[in-house]
């Protein structure tokens, strides 16, 4: 039966079944066998880069001493390969360097379908690379599932799979979620915001989502969810599904709000001051500010001998007590401050710099929490109006203080 001469087949020219021959020969490893035995009896260059040994003695051998193959996987590609068919699958191979390899293997008879072949031909593409990456591929998954919680959703928000971990999380079984909507994990009123409309449309276009979120377990029990959103896309660069990736933080949410709740207490009741581990002012409540007289404006940014007289600020001990502060050292006691105008305040305060020395490096703060003490120091002014006078500004320390003055 004819073809149009569109279509490549036996009889193309014979230019191009040169072409296509040299194409074949430099791009993948060939082998021709005998049908009979199986032995190699011609192969090409790329074959000698699996073995150290010369041309003339591998002809002569069978699969199984060149590469190591099992001897029940070449005799079953010989079997197929006799009875007319041609063969594709995928073996690993070890080569003369004990290294194991991947090949692609296309065996096939040699001749015409007609009669039985004399020869048969063996190709094989070298696909070790594909196959590590793609072990690293499903390596990295399995760490990233046993590591946090994983599920999956179409474009639309359906539930398609969740993991061990998603589920011990949330408390429901994978018969509960999968073909449910991502909104049984949120509350009613956001479900049905403009704002979760747009977190999908947006998902759905692909763009990356990634955040804390509050999420509804089994039964209503609130969860806190440091977790990354990620549009999966198909070979034509579309995406075709939505992998979140998640971690627990609900101990440490509800941690940090119980931390800001007791650092409201402490402003509403207590004058408070920030600073950078120089001395320069970053915030101040309203306490302080009543104080000392000044406005938020006027202090931020200033270092804090704005509050001390001149004649303390050039002294040792008050560089001391900065160096001590950068150093994470606490300092407390009652204090000698100048407000505005001029007007001293007494304050007992505690001076807290971070607790850990990576916040330190970076640039932490040292919090200046003050209240009047209950009965004003006999050096000191009581915190009212005051004119400043012109003696000694160093504290009555308590006994939990450093000995110097600050």
């Amino acid at each position: 039966m004819s073809h149009p001469s569109f279509i490549v087949d036996s009889d193309a020219s014979d230019a191009l079944q040169r072409s296509a021959f040299r194409l074949l020969t430099s791009e993948r490893l060939i082998v021709v066998l005998n049908a009979k035995n199986g032995v190699i009896s011609m192969l090409n260059e790329k074959v000698l880069d699996t073995t150290d040994r010369p041309p003339r003695e591998v002809v002569g051998q069978r699969l199984e001493a060149l590469w190591r193959l099992p001897s029940q996987v070449v005799d079953n590609l010989l079997d197929e390969a006799r009875s007319g068919k041609n063969i594709e699958q995928v073996n690993p191979i070890i080569d003369s360097g004990g290294r194991q390899r991947w090949l692609r293997f296309n065996v096939g008879p040699i001749g015409d379908g007609g009669r039985e072949p004399e020869s048969i031909l063996v190709t094989a593409y070298d696909i070790t690379d594909d196959r590590r990456q793609m072990a690293e591929l499903r390596g990295k998954g399995a760490a990233i599932d046993r590591a946090q919680a994983v599920i999956e959703f179409d474009l639309d928000g359906v539930v398609l799979t969740a993991n061990d971990n998603f589920l011990n999380l949330t408390g429901y079984a994978l018969g509960d979620v999968v073909g449910q909507h991502h909104r049984m994990f949120v509350e009613d009123k956001y479900a049905e915001s403009p704002e979760y409309i747009k977190f999908w449309e947006q998902l759905a276009q692909g763009e990356f989502e990634v955040g804390q979120y509050k999420r509804i377990g089994r039964g209503g029990r609130e969860l806190w969810l440091r977790a990354s959103y990620n549009p999966i896309f198909d070979l034509e660069g579309r995406p075709f599904k939505i992998i979140k990736y998640a971690m627990d933080v609900t101990e440490s949410k509800m941690r940090n709000a119980e931390y800001q709740g007791k650092v409201k207490a402490i402003s509403k009741a207590q004058a408070v001051i920030e600073f950078d581990l120089e001395g320069n002012i970053l915030d101040a409540n309203e306490n302080f500010l009543k104080t000392v007289g000044y406005t938020l404006e006027e202090v931020l940014g200033k270092h804090h001998r704005m509050f001390v007289l001149p004649e303390e600020a050039r002294g040792n001990a008050y560089r001391a007590f900065w160096q001590g502060l950068a150093r994470g050292e606490l300092e407390s006691g009652e204090y000698m401050r100048i407000g505005k105008g001029g007007r001293e305040v007494a304050v007992r305060c505690g001076s807290a710099p971070p607790t850990t020395r990576s916040s330190i490096s970076t640039g932490g703060r040292s919090r200046w929490s003050s209240s009047p003490p209950t009965s004003p120091p006999s050096r000191c002014a009581t915190p009212s109006t005051r004119a400043r006078s012109t003696r000694s500004t160093a504290p009555r320390r308590s006994s939990s203080s450093s000995s110097t003055a600050r």
